[in-house]
């Protein structure tokens, strides 16, 4: 799905979970929902709060043990866990579980090509 304020995807998150997930450059870290949080097993360490679409929220931060998108995969990545998605769910009418950030795409050469809604990775 690509659309000029949201890109979002098809991602596997340890190997087997697929989920939906934006991309956004401007997040410094991935962020997950807690529900995809507890079904990963991700442990996380109580962080404060972080701002989202329906005010401030509770955060923890934890690691993945594997995240990918094609060739795109590291291996125990960093993540905010963080209930911003329900409102920020209702807002855009899509049905998210993560914002895939910076410290996951600074990792890789992305392309996005808008007319023919093609997203590409390439390792660096």
């Amino acid at each position: 799905m690509l659309s000029e304020d949201l890109v979002g995807t098809a991602l596997v998150i340890g190997g087997s979970t697929v989920t939906t997930i934006n991309i956004r450059t401007t997040e410094s870290q991935t962020i997950v929902s807690p529900g995809l949080a507890q079904h990963m097993g991700v442990e996380g360490s109580p962080a404060g709060s972080i701002g989202g679409a329906g005010g401030a929220v509770q955060s923890s931060v934890g690691t993945l043990k594997s995240l990918s998108f094609g060739v795109a995969q590291l291996e125990n990545v960093t993540v905010v866990v963080s209930d911003i998605f329900s409102p920020l769910n209702q807002a855009v009418g899509v049905s998210m579980d993560g914002i895939l950030g910076y410290n996951f795409l600074r990792k890789f050469k992305i392309t996005i090509d808008y007319p023919n809604e093609v997203l590409r990775f390439q390792k660096q």
